[in-house]
C-alpha cells in the first residue's frame, strides 16, 4: 500500500503501529513536500532523516518513507488545474503549477539522486508535461537510474505526452472510479475544458497500450 500524502502526524502513526506489530501490511509513506517552504535543502534533509528512522526502526520490511509527494497543480472543485490551453470559462487563463519548473527539475533531480521515488499530483496536461520534463532531466542529470517514479489522477494527458511515461519510466497511478460519466466528467469537465479536451479525460488505455506500468489508486480518503 502506498501513503501518498503522509504529513507528520501520519508517518507518527505508521511508526507506533509498527513497533507495536500491528503493521501486518507493506507500506510505503510518501513524504509531503511543502511548496510553501522555500527552503528545499532543509526539507531534504528531513525526508532523509525521516527515512533514516524508520528503516532502523521496522525489522520486518513493512514500512519505508522511501518516497515523497508533490502537490503540482489543484483540482476541478477549486479550477485549479494548469492546462496547455486556456479554460473554457473565459478570464481563467491556463492556470499555474503549484511549483515552477526550475525549482521543480532541481527537486526532481536531487530526489532522485537520493534514491527518493517521487510522486506526483498531476490533473491537467501542463501539469503532467511539466512533470515529465523534471523527470527527463533527473534521468539525464543523474548517472545511476532511480526508482520508477509515480504520477497520480491525470485527467488530461496530452497525446505527445503519453510515451513519455515508458520513455522515462514513469507509472501512471489512475483511480478508475474518476472515469465514470459522473457530474465531473460530463458537468464540471466540459466547462471547464470544454467538449472536445473533456471527451478526452483519463487515456487509461492509451497509456496501458504504450507500454507504461499502470497502477491503481484509490485516492481515499478524497
Amino acid at each position: 500500500m502506498v501513503e501518498a500524502a503522509a504529513d507528520a502526524d501520519t508517518i507518527a502513526a505508521y511508526e507506533m503501529l509498527q513497533r507495536r506489530g500491528d503493521l501486518n501490511t507493506r507500506v510505503r509513506l510518501c513524504q509531503r513536500f511543502d511548496q510553501s517552504d522555500t527552503d528545499d535543502a532543509a526539507q531534504l534533509q528531513r525526508f532523509v532523516t525521516a527515512r533514516a528512522r524508520i528503516a532502523a526502526v521496522d525489522g520486518s520490511g513493512n514500512l519505508d518513507a522511501n518516497c515523497v509527494k508533490i502537490l503540482l497543480d489543484g483540482g476541478y472543485g477549486s479550477r485549479s488545474v494548469a492546462l496547455l490551453k486556456p479554460y473554457a470559462i473565459p478570464g481563467l487563463g491556463i492556470g499555474k503549477l503549484f511549483v515552477e519548473p526550475d525549482r521543480l527539475n532541481r527537486l526532481v533531480s536531487q530526489l532522485d539522486a537520493l534514491g527518493f521515488q517521487v510522486h506526483v499530483h498531476a490533473i491537467g496536461d501542463r501539469t503532467v508535461r511539466a512533470a515529465l520534463d523534471a523527470v527527463e532531466v533527473a534521468r539525464k542529470t543523474n548517472s545511476r537510474r532511480g526508482l520508477p517514479h509515480t504520477f497520480a489522477h491525470l485527467s488530461l494527458v496530452d497525446l505527445a505526452d503519453a510515451p513519455r511515461f515508458r520513455q522515462l519510466d514513469v507509472m501512471p497511478n489512475m483511480t478508475p472510479l474518476w472515469s465514470r460519466p459522473d457530474p465531473w466528467q460530463t458537468v464540471f469537465a466540459v466547462e471547464m475544458f470544454g467538449p472536445e479536451r473533456a471527451s478526452t479525460a483519463y487515456r487509461t488505455r492509451t497509456l496501458a497500450e504504450d507500454g507504461a506500468v499502470l497502477v491503481w489508486g484509490s485516492d481515499w480518503p478524497v
